[in-house]
């Protein structure tokens, strides 16, 4: 014979002693000469299925992981910013000492909305990026507060808004917000380890 003799038995699929027993393929190969003999047995054969499917079984766990409840805490509070942020649009929009109106207004809240949703969806992903990019944000934020309260006056919002407005209660409400702010990037810092995801693109 110039060729290989190949002989192919198929195995059954069962279940026994709670132990996935896939179909084994036994190859015989009658080695001529220039050819090397491969011998693939049944012990072999079962062992490397094993394998791969306690691989499978760890991979999935891993990418099961529960979800710590802090987390599940900060994708519902991002999605309820994106929601107050949205609701906003079209008012008044205070920015880095400035309080715009019209058509950039509109773009500003825009923008807002379109960041805390990604930030939303990064969380859900837990996308490695999304953590630094809600540091920044949170941080951005702190300033954004603080230079308003010293550049904004009262009387600029009145005018703005054609409304009277409680000047101690609105510096009292945007310090207590800028520290729940921080708290809050605190909390963000804490889960870094859990931003597992390091793709650069969401979808």
């Amino acid at each position: 014979m110039t060729g290989a003799v190949l002989s192919v038995m198929a195995g059954s699929f069962s279940l026994a002693s709670g132990c996935l027993r896939l179909p084994v393929i036994c190859r015989h190969l009658v080695p001529v000469a220039g050819e090397r003999t491969w011998l693939y047995s049944h012990a072999s054969a079962t062992r490397l299925v094993r394998v791969r499917i306690m691989s499978f079984m760890t991979e999935t766990e891993n990418n099961d992981i529960r979800r710590p409840f802090g987390l599940t805490l900060l994708t519902g509070l991002y999605l309820f910013l994106f929601l107050v942020s949205a609701s906003t649009y079209g008012n008044p929009f205070p920015f880095l000492g400035h309080v715009y109106t019209g058509t950039t207004a509109r773009l500003l809240v825009f923008a807002d909305c379109i960041l805390c949703l990604y930030l939303f969806l990064g969380i859900m992903k837990r996308q490695l990026f999304t953590w630094y990019l809600l540091i920044c944000y949170n941080l951005f934020e702190i300033i954004n507060t603080i230079v308003n309260l010293n550049l904004i006056t009262t009387a600029e919002l009145e005018k703005v808004t054609g409304q009277r407005l409680n000047g101690e209660g609105l510096f009292s409400g945007n310090i207590a917000a800028a520290l729940a702010i921080l708290l809050l990037t605190q909390l963000v810092y804490r889960y870094k380890s859990h931003f597992t995801n390091r793709q650069k693109y969401l979808f």
